[in-house]
């Protein structure tokens, strides 16, 4: 059975205006990828907007996008914003607030301007395209800095917080990679600046009511050289 004509017909025309108006974006020398051109106020990692695109680009569809939007989600996809941005586009609707890794500051941070970080939101700029975003930073610290969560969350959302607060009290193994020791040592969990404490515990410790249960674990090592 053939198909309808009108909805074959529809998808011609649609084609049709699109050569149209890629054709037009072209003749009328719209925004290209600037690559390896010039610096100062406008970015390599942007699109230009005039006539004097490389000749290899003349004619090309691909290279010759109709606006601003459609030349840097092709040729700087991983870098959008940026490139919107350093075009002259007025991006500020484009943070969305939600928190991604930042590896370099060990945190999550929002995905808004840097210029709007305020005590209560932590923006780490806009978010580039591969960044995956989450709603709250603890969901953020769970899914990249799963074995240090507690420490993410305080660092992500700027709390500060009295050391004598934080840790359980409890003990954990410290190996000598750790402590620089000649054998397993059991430490508190608590703030490293406090006197007796081992630091805190990462995700992976497992945690002992007192330091005598910690020390029978590890009963290999003298009982008065278990603690550290």
């Amino acid at each position: 059975m053939s198909e309808p004509v009108a909805p074959i017909l529809e998808q011609v025309l649609t084609a049709i205006a699109d050569e149209i108006a890629q054709a037009a974006a072209v003749a009328n020398g719209r925004f290209y990828p600037a690559w390896g051109k010039g610096s100062g106020h406008m970015s390599t990692h942007t699109c230009y907007h005039d006539d004097e695109y490389p000749a290899y680009m003349s004619g090309s569809a691909y290279y010759i996008k109709p606006t601003l939007e459609e030349c840097c989600e092709t040729h700087f996809r991983w870098a959008k914003s940026q490139c919107m941005a350093d075009g002259g586009a007025d991006i500020s609707s484009f943070a969305t607030e939600k928190w991604y890794i930042s590896w370099e500051d060990e945190m999550c941070v929002q995905d808004c301007f840097d210029s709007d970080k305020t005590a209560t939101k932590n923006c780490g700029g806009l978010a580039n395209a591969w960044k995956t975003l989450h709603a709250d930073a603890e969901t953020c610290c769970n899914a990249h800095m799963f074995w240090a969560v507690e420490g993410c969350v305080t660092k992500s959302n700027n709390i500060v917080v009295n050391p004598a607060d934080l840790g359980t009290g409890k003990y954990y193994i410290k190996y000598p990679s750790q402590t620089g020791a000649d054998n397993d040592r059991c430490v508190k969990d608590c703030d490293a600046s406090i006197a007796g404490c081992g630091g805190l515990k990462e995700n992976w410790n497992p945690l002992y009511e007192t330091a005598d249960d910690c020390c029978a674990r590890i009963d290999y090592v003298q009982r008065n050289q278990c603690l550290l």
